[in-house]
This record gives structure tokens, sequence and C-alpha cells, in this order.
């Protein structure tokens, strides 16, 4: 069944494009024109994820997001900001607020809106499914954990008091996959994925 994403932006053009987007990548859209009909919208229809605006009439988005968090049906929906401005305050804001991705308009691609709705919403299950296994030499593995945002570590099975850096790499988007990169910390010549 395919996740439902609800839009909240007072600008018709910019809801119909970012519609357009999603649609493309098999989601069914719910849209708001501001904070209070998106409000009552989550709560009414409880979609899986919401982008929001920021600066929107009747309220705004940080302050639907706070009214979210208040409600038990909706206080676990995640949330992606889309702001048009970028302003570290609101960045600050929205890390106090729980959310995650803030991303500034017209400079986030439509792949990697994608991308990160699908790591919010299946997490482990999409790591798990597209888990490649990979020798990689721990040099290597520490230069990719520099260049890449998304790290978790797992316990590693030769020396179970050590821990193994796992770092997801988007492949080639149209395959819709994830290649993981394993190195062990112990290990001094390659680190053995698993």
């Amino acid at each position: 069944m395919p996740y439902t994403v609800l839009i909240v932006e007072d600008n018709p053009a910019e809801r119909e494009r970012y519609k357009v987007v999603f649609e493309s990548h098999g989601f069914n859209i719910l849209q708001a024109e501001d904070g209070a009909k998106g409000l009552a919208m989550a709560i009414q229809q409880k979609p899986d994820i919401i982008q929001t605006g920021i600066i929107m009439p009747n309220m705004g988005g940080f302050d639907m997001v706070r009214e979210l968090k208040k409600n038990p049906v909706t206080s676990k929906i995640p949330v992606i900001i889309m702001s048009h401005l970028g302003k570290d305050e609101d960045r600050t804001q929205a890390q106090e607020l729980g959310i995650k991705d803030f991303f500034v308009a017209g400079f986030v691609t439509p792949n990697e809106l994608n991308k990160t709705i699908l790591l919010r919403l299946e997490g482990d299950k999409t790591m798990k499914k597209y888990l490649l296994d990979i020798n990689l030499s721990v040099p290597d593995a520490q230069n990719l954990i520099k260049d890449f945002n998304f790290s978790s570590n797992l316990t590693c099975e030769k020396h179970p008091g050590e821990k193994k850096v796992l770092q997801l790499i988007p492949e080639a988007d149209k395959m819709g996959k994830f290649q993981a990169k394993i190195v062990c910390p112990q290990e001094t010549q390659h680190g053995t994925a698993r």
C-alpha cells in the first residue's frame, strides 16, 4: 500500500509541484493551504508523513507541528520542513521540535525528497532490504564516513565488544537501492560486510 504524504503549503503552484514529484514516486497525496487546515487534515486522515512550509496564514508550520506533537493521534508522524529562507533560527527551532529533515526550497532535488521520505518511513526495513555485502579497507571506510550523512553502529560478530561502522550510500536512484559499506575497527586489513 503506497504511503500518504500531506503537503502543507500556502502557495498553490508549490503545492502542485510537490504533488507531481511525490505522485511520480508512487505516493498518495493530501494537500492543505495552511497549518490550521494541515492540522485538521492530519488528525482526520493520519498521513504517513507531512511536508510543511514555515510561514503561512492562519497557522504557520512550526505552530502546526507543536499541535501535532500534543495529539497522540499525530504525535509520531514525521515532518519535513521546506523553508523558502533557510534561516539558522528556523533550523534551530526545527531541531528543538524534533524535526530531522529541514530543506531549503530550490536546493533539494525530487530524488532527495523521495529518499528522505523512504528513510523516515522505512528506516531499518529499507536498510536491511538493500544491504549488499562488501569488503572494504579500514582507511577507505574512514574516508567514506566523512563523505556521507547516514550512519549507524552495528555490533561486530568477530569482536563483540567492538562496533562495526555501517554507512549507507545512495546508489542509482532509478534502481531504488542502497549500498552498505561496513568496517570493523579491530580488523587491520578488511572489514567484512554481513
